[in-house]
């Protein structure tokens, strides 16, 4: 190997384990972000969560549907509609969260209104219209 590949190499590895620190840097600030409140970082840790832990990712959805985050509000809705871990299936807040999701829930509250009877339908655009920001049931 030639100095020139030796030094590219040298830089390389550098530059990776820079990269890794930077990724657990850029973690560490997403996370304290969203203990803050902040909901785009709510959102972020979320989906960062989503694929190994269901249930932690569903608090941070939670928390930024909470406040007011439109694509958490969808995520709600998706956890309610198809029962993901740790909630139940309930159609009627899954309409509620895509109905409270403005523009971006309004596509997915459509098709699920076509799966669900006219009570149901009503029940939830009463919850929408009411709802008041709390704690979201399980």
């Amino acid at each position: 190997m030639d100095i020139g590949q030796t030094i590219t190499c040298i830089a390389w590895r550098a530059g990776a384990s820079s990269a890794v620190k930077s990724q657990a840097r850029h973690r560490e600030e997403i996370a304290r972000m969203a203990e803050e409140g902040n909901a785009d970082a709510q959102f972020q840790l979320a989906t960062n969560l989503f694929e190994s832990d269901q249930a932690t990712s569903w608090k941070w959805y939670c928390e930024a549907a909470m406040n007011g985050h439109s694509s958490a509000r969808v995520a709600t809705g998706f956890y309610y509609e198809y029962g993901l871990e740790p909630v139940e299936p309930d159609s009627v807040t899954a309409l509620m969260w895509y109905r409270l999701a403005d523009e971006e829930g309004q596509e997915w509250a459509e098709k699920l209104e076509k799966e669900i009877d006219q009570m149901k339908i009503e029940k939830a655009d009463r919850l929408a219209r009411d709802w008041i920001p709390g704690i979201c049931k399980k």
